[in-house]
């Protein structure tokens, strides 16, 4: 920013050099949609705080995975470990909020745990999430 002429200034102008743009793909599929198994059952509810938040004040989509984590028994976790997790960013949630957690487990037999987070007296959907699993 210009303080003198209240601009922007180009990046040339500031001698920043970001770095050459990666085209290399992590995964080589585009992921779909997650779609819930058929019943969810309510787990927990989490009022979004401080330390919950991105500096844009909206709720930090690594949260997600803390969120979907807390919705199994510490004794889940010594029997099961995560083989993948796969997350999809629905709508925000801001400081305040509080989002309810559901499960559905319909699929565990496929070792597959679907979470979603909603957020709370509309029942907006902010998240959803697919926890694949398997026994250590």
């Amino acid at each position: 920013m210009d303080i003198h002429q209240r601009r922007l200034k180009r990046n040339d102008a500031i001698g920043i050099h970001y770095p050459s743009v990666i085209k290399e793909r992590a995964l080589e599929k585009k992921l779909g949609k997650l779609n819930g198994y058929g019943h969810l059952e309510k787990v927990y509810q989490k009022v979004i705080g401080y330390s919950d938040v991105d500096f844009n004040g909206h709720l930090n989509n690594s949260r997600y995975v803390d969120y979907a984590m807390d919705c199994f028994p510490i004794e889940n976790h010594r029997q099961f470990e995560v083989k993948a997790i796969e997350v999809n960013f629905i709508n925000e949630a801001l400081p305040g909020d509080t989002i309810t957690l559901f499960r559905d487990v319909s699929e565990s037999r496929e070792n597959k745990i679907y979470i979603e987070g909603q957020k709370g007296e509309s029942g907006n959907t902010v998240f959803k999430a697919t926890v694949e699993i398997s026994e250590r």
